[in-house]
């Protein structure tokens, strides 16, 4: 199974790191709009893939976590929901 982050924060890392301890996860994706954010993932976790937007991270994952500040959450849970994406929203 593919999944995905959209947000690298706190609540993100939390959700990549169980991501990457999962055996049913072959890929996780990530988006987050600051650079700072995902910076250092790769070197923390070989299965990660960044992802330059939401539109392409969703053509690639089977399930998604929203871990993006609460104001966000309708944006991106809106785009997942039509896209048939099962999401979680932190």
């Amino acid at each position: 199974m593919d999944v995905g982050v959209i947000g690298c924060g706190i609540m993100g890392k939390n959700h990549i790191r169980v991501y990457s301890e999962l055996k049913l996860v072959d890929q996780i994706y990530v988006y987050d709009p600051d650079p700072k954010s995902i910076s250092h993932l790769k070197s923390t976790c070989e299965s990660v893939t960044v992802c330059p937007t939401i539109e392409d991270l969703i053509k690639k994952v089977d399930a998604t976590s929203i871990c993006v500040p609460t104001p966000d959450h309708f944006r991106a849970a809106k785009q997942l929901i039509e896209s048939h994406i099962p999401c979680l929203i932190e």
